[in-house]
């Protein structure tokens, strides 16, 4: 491409583009919000079962996610509070999680978490120590194309404990 979209891409390969933040003069005064899924959608699971995708802008990553839980419904529900409290206050929750080399780092995220909101409860302690080796049939590949059965390992999540 001649003139592609201006876009950085970090260094597990995700891309980011430019946003515009100039889209003109609101078009009349009644705003509808709309809540979309942007076609990202996962089927639902049977009780007690999750899924272990790395799901979510890091920024509003979700517990469970940050740290290779499996996840089902309450991350819609942390988003959800994570989104109206920005509307509300006009400030992230979170500062950026970034470590040292300015790209996102798990661990600063969960550090974020737990100064703001206390020490994890004891059932997702036990839930990620669980996850720490758990193996799937079939492996998980992420962005960069590494392979693993251990999603924990495939992702890069953070962990309650050394």
């Amino acid at each position: 491409m001649k003139n592609p979209q201006p876009h950085h891409v970090s260094r597990d390969g995700r891309i980011t583009y430019l946003s515009e933040g100039d889209f003109g003069p609101l078009q009349g005064s009644k705003l509808l919000p709309k809540l979309a899924d942007s076609n990202l959608a996962l089927p639902g699971l049977a009780k007690g079962q999750g899924h272990f995708s790395a799901i979510q802008s890091h920024r509003f990553r979700a517990p469970e996610v940050t740290l290779g839980c499996p996840w089902s419904y309450s991350v819609d529900i942390w988003n959800l509070g994570l989104l109206m409290w920005n509307l509300l206050e006009d400030i992230s929750l979170f500062d950026r999680p970034a470590g040292e080399d300015g790209e996102y780092d798990a661990h600063v995220h969960l550090a974020q978490m737990v100064s703001l909101l206390g020490d994890p409860p004891e059932e997702l302690i036990k839930r990620e120590q669980f996850s720490r080796t758990y193996q799937l049939k079939e492996p998980l590949a992420n962005l960069r194309g590494d392979e693993k059965k251990n999603p924990r390992l495939c992702f890069g999540h953070a962990s309650v404990v050394a």
